[in-house]
């Protein structure tokens, strides 16, 4: 189903308590920080973001590339109708993500995406807090799920690259996020 209770949902970001038990407390206050904003700004400007179907899983390993062009995308188990910004946010996350995170791939996407799509102001306002939404669910997920199942490999790596990356996000003014992103 497209609408559904979905945690990957960014419009479902303030359902991440759930996921928060078992956090040392240095995570979860960074998580509750990344919370507040969402409720502060995403939440009230919600009304007036675009909605439709989203991917909500683009990232590398999604993408078929041919000769530096993306000629299609894979694996839409994640579709979700959602505010459509939230498609963006999750690609944006995905691609900040590195052992020295920078806007280097992200600030491309975002171009890219912008030429197609102009974003909105709202949506603009919105953007930072949103990837920062999606680094600290990626995260909190991903500790939960390996306190499930400790021989997830996968999971294992993508944790403390998640938290470094999430720790590293947090700490920028949203206007210098956006003028990262929008820096030729």
């Amino acid at each position: 189903r497209i609408e559904r209770d979905y945690i990957w949902d960014l419009n479902q970001f303030k359902k991440i308590g759930r996921y928060l038990d078992g956090l040392e407390k240095e995570d979860r206050l960074l998580i509750e920080q990344v919370l507040k904003s969402y409720n502060h700004i995403v939440v009230p400007l919600r009304i007036v973001i675009p909605s439709g179907i989203i991917h909500n899983d683009i990232n590398q390993k999604n993408l078929i590339v041919n000769k530096n062009q993306i000629t299609g995308i894979l694996d839409f188990g994640d579709a979700v109708h959602s505010s459509i910004i939230n498609d963006l946010a999750g690609t944006l996350a995905e691609f900040l993500v590195d052992k020295k995170p920078s806007f280097t791939h992200a600030k491309i996407i975002y171009r890219a995406y912008c030429k197609r799509r102009p974003l909105s102001d709202a949506e603009k306002n919105c953007l930072p807090i949103l990837i920062a939404a999606r680094l600290a669910l990626v995260y909190a997920v991903s500790r939960y799920t390996l306190s499930k199942d400790s021989d997830n490999e996968y999971v294992k790596e993508m944790i403390e690259i998640t938290k470094e990356t999430l720790k590293w996000f947090v700490q920028l003014d949203p206007e210098q996020v956006m003028a990262n992103l929008q820096e030729s």
